[in-house]
């Protein structure tokens, strides 16, 4: 735990131990898209969604820089999110376009696909889902930013945040398909974020006990207790987990992976689709489709860096 920083009595992680902790995390990712080693629906395809992508969410709550509410930080985070949301979405639209020979598109569908950014108004809008996660980050970084700013309206989202712990699954659905920009997926995931930052300065002790309430919550997860609280509890003994295997995770290249998660998040879906038209429909050639779809990822953002494109298709 040396690299991870003590500062004014919390705990912060710096970039190195951030993009090793994306880059795993984007292994995780990549293999829950994989439908040969993760079915839909099978328990490991359930148990990687009730995280992987949660962790994003929680990991900047750990970021050593101040956070300010101003036109300024809302034009950044719009740039580095926004833009690649409608990039991404326009692509999309092309490639649906493309396979269905334009049939079936909806210029309404794709308007509330667009704003909502929900998984199901994505799919009925373009045909893919993962660009949620754009729409969804950008609402919780302005939440964040609100609540650095007004301490008595973060204490608010907070409770609104847990309070969305136990409404039911239709009408969690029914939120998500009606807030824009993935609003639901935002407020769902603030408190996670906020808990897990408040007992990080206690991580020595509670590592071990922290360990023992994750593999038993993944258990509980893995023999078919499937209930939505206890899949909305995941991520927050996940993600210490993944921060206590650092020592493990560093000795990988996973941080030079993890430098282009985003990149790389957007790029591989369309990626594991070719590669599934090509390989085996079997366990192994699920095990080649994983293994290309992160190389070939990696490299088309390398390629993508060298010749500037990513001035116009990931703005910093």
């Amino acid at each position: 735990m040396e690299k991870i920083l003590k500062y004014k009595s919390k705990i912060y992680i710096d970039r190195d131990d951030s993009n090793t902790i994306k880059g795993f995390l984007i292994l995780l990712i990549v293999l829950g898209h994989n439908h040969l080693l993760a079915p839909v629906h099978s328990m490991l395809f359930d148990y990687l969604y009730s995280f992987h992508l949660v962790c994003f969410f929680i990991l900047p709550c750990f970021y050593n820089k101040k956070i300010f509410l101003s036109s300024d930080g809302i034009r950044k985070l719009s740039k580095r999110l926004l833009v690649p949301y409608i990039m991404f979405f326009f692509i999309c639209m092309v490639a649906s376009m493309i396979v269905i020979k334009g049939q079936h598109l909806d210029f309404f569908q794709i308007v509330k696909g667009f704003i909502i950014g929900s998984p199901y108004t994505l799919r009925k809008s373009v045909g893919f889902i993962f660009l949620w996660f754009l729409p969804s980050f950008f609402s919780f970084s302005i939440l964040r930013l609100v609540g650095s700013r007004y301490k008595k309206v973060n204490y608010i989202l907070i409770f609104i945040s847990i309070f969305c712990l136990f409404p039911s699954v239709i009408i969690e659905e029914y939120l998500k398909n009606i807030l824009p920009l993935g609003f639901m997926f935002a407020i769902k995931f603030y408190w996670i974020g906020w808990i897990c930052f408040r007992l990080f300065p206690y991580i020595n002790e509670l590592k071990y006990i922290w360990t023992i309430l994750f593999i038993g919550i993944s258990l509980l997860v893995c023999i078919g207790n499937q209930r939505i609280v206890i899949l909305r509890l995941v991520p927050l003994f996940a993600f210490p987990v993944i921060v206590f295997l650092l020592p493990v995770l560093r000795l990988l290249p996973l941080k030079w992976l993890g430098k282009y998660s985003l990149e790389v998040y957007l790029l591989h879906v369309f990626i594991l689709s070719v590669l599934q038209r090509i390989f085996p429909q079997n366990i192994f050639g699920g095990i080649v489709e994983y293994v290309v779809a992160l190389f070939v990822s990696y490299m088309i953002v390398k390629l993508i860096y060298k010749i500037k494109l990513n001035l116009i298709l990931f703005p910093k």
